[in-house]
């Protein structure tokens, strides 16, 4: 419960002050609370997987979703990186999030849960928009899927 208090008064206080819309605040502290402990407060943002997006993609075009994967790929200056499960892999665009350079690493091992939006390119491949990313705890079983 602790957590939710820096975010809660820092939704009160830029409210309060009047430098943000609510909407604008809202977004602020749903993006501090994804980095910090994986979920939204204002926003319903859906988990869904890869495979699910490359079927569906016309469906889920626009939507807010939540990715998890481990980091397949990140860009030499930390734009883009690629996730990857079991079944597929998908491009995220991080140029949005602030510090997505220190946070995501580039051995492979790291894995990452991301909520964006989903986008499509040129070419109709899907690609997320990311928001704000978090770091999954390893869950300390010793297994490698790899």
């Amino acid at each position: 419960m602790r957590r939710l208090v820096a975010p809660l008064s820092a939704l009160a206080l830029v409210s309060l002050t009047g430098c943000l819309e609510v909407g604008d605040a809202q977004s602020y502290v749903d993006r501090a609370m994804f980095r910090r402990v994986g979920g939204t407060m204002f926003s319903t943002p859906d988990l869904i997987s890869m495979k699910e997006i490359h079927l569906e993609t016309s469906a889920a075009k626009g939507k807010e979703l939540i990715l998890e994967g481990q980091v397949a790929d990140v860009g030499q200056h930390g734009t883009y990186m690629v996730l990857r499960d079991d079944n597929a892999r998908m491009l995220v665009v991080l140029t949005n999030v602030v510090d997505a350079a220190d946070i995501v690493k580039k051995d492979g091992h790291q894995t990452m849960k991301v909520w964006g939006t989903l986008e499509t390119g040129k070419k109709g491949l899907p690609y997320l928009m990311a928001k704000s990313l978090t770091i999954v705890p390893s869950t300390g079983g010793g297994s490698d899927k790899s």
